[in-house]
């Protein structure tokens, strides 16, 4: 890394063949990011040949949303070296949640780990969707009721990159949540009467659930849901967000427009908990909140009369209560 002329932070080239104007049109945040992926061939490279002993043919990368992604070929069988972009935090947690979950059907098989990535095997079958058979919903309901079982007990803190660490679900959800309200309260120009009673059943639902914490996969929805229809199978993918949570965070997809009615009648007659409606959408509207940005100022909007007109029909504010 050097300076240009004007002082900012400039990258030398991660490989000669890329043209010298290209590379210096790109910021330097591109050219950062351009040395990650080097970085991530190099080691790719690494430990397939030299680790495992392996070679890899149709080779392909990919970037989602948390992670760097190379999916691969090797003996007919297809596999995905996972990169975390945040940090290794990621895998950590990942194999964390494998320590409990290790061996059941609709874990992903991790066949590599080191501090740097991991590999799995390809998750067999199609995303889920509204138009996914009724029998895959429910053996979803199954297979969330099996990681539901688990209480959670020492699984450890909740890592995540936009708060830092968090030792239980209230802290998380719970800190730095006054800044977030002020902001809402300066682009939405919410009428002050409807922004006060949105903070008092935010925090009323937190009080009085009776919701018990367990394990979750904390990102669920169809993009993570693979069904075979050949082995009526369900696999997970991407657990770098699991934790200790109310169940309910883990069933909100049922209540997003993705899900049809007769799917979600079959997932509940097939999910052997109870479950809080009003944590579903205490979710639901907690991530907008959270994660609000200007330009999807209308969903948030969405959620929050959502919300709000849920949390007025289960739980009528009294009169005597100082909202």
């Amino acid at each position: 890394m050097f300076l240009s002329h004007d002082g900012a932070r400039m990258f030398d080239k991660p490989d000669s063949s890329i043209p010298t104007d290209e590379w210096l049109a790109l910021s330097t945040s591109e050219q950062e990011f351009c040395h990650f992926i080097y970085e991530i061939y190099e080691h790719f490279d690494l430990v397939i040949t030299q680790n495992l002993g392996w070679k890899a043919i149709d080779v392909k990368i990919n970037q989602g949303t948390n992670n760097i992604v190379i999916g691969f070929s090797y003996l007919g069988d297809r596999y995905i070296f996972r990169v975390p972009k945040i940090g290794i935090q990621q895998l950590k947690t990942i194999m964390c949640i494998r320590q409990e979950l290790n061996g059941k059907p609709y874990f992903i098989d991790i066949v590599y780990y080191d501090h740097k990535c991991l590999i799995e095997r390809y998750a067999e079958g199609e995303l889920l969707s509204e138009f996914s058979s009724p029998h895959s919903f429910a053996e979803l309901a199954v297979v969330m009721g099996d990681i539901h079982s688990y209480s959670g007990e020492k699984f450890g803190p909740l890592i995540y990159s936009n708060v830092g660490a968090a030792n239980d679900f209230q802290s998380y959800y719970v800190k730095g949540i006054d800044k977030v309200w002020a902001e809402m309260e300066k682009y939405l120009k919410f009428e002050q009467n409807k922004l006060s009673m949105l903070k008092h059943y935010w925090n009323l639902v937190l009080e009085e659930t009776n919701s018990d914490p367990v394990i979750c996969h904390g990102d669920l929805w169809h993009n993570n849901i693979f069904y075979s229809t050949d082995s009526q199978k369900i696999t997970l993918i991407d657990w770098e967000r699991c934790g200790v949570y109310h169940k309910e965070k883990d069933l909100r997809f049922l209540i997003s427009k993705s899900v049809t009615e007769e799917q979600r009648n079959i997932f509940l007659a097939n999910y052997p908990y109870d479950i809080d409606d009003r944590l579903l959408h205490w979710y639901s509207f907690t991530m907008q909140l959270k994660y609000c940005r200007l330009a999807d100022i209308q969903n948030f909007i969405d959620e929050a009369n959502i919300f709000l007109n849920i949390m007025i029909e289960k739980s009528p504010i009294n009169d005597s209560r100082n909202v």
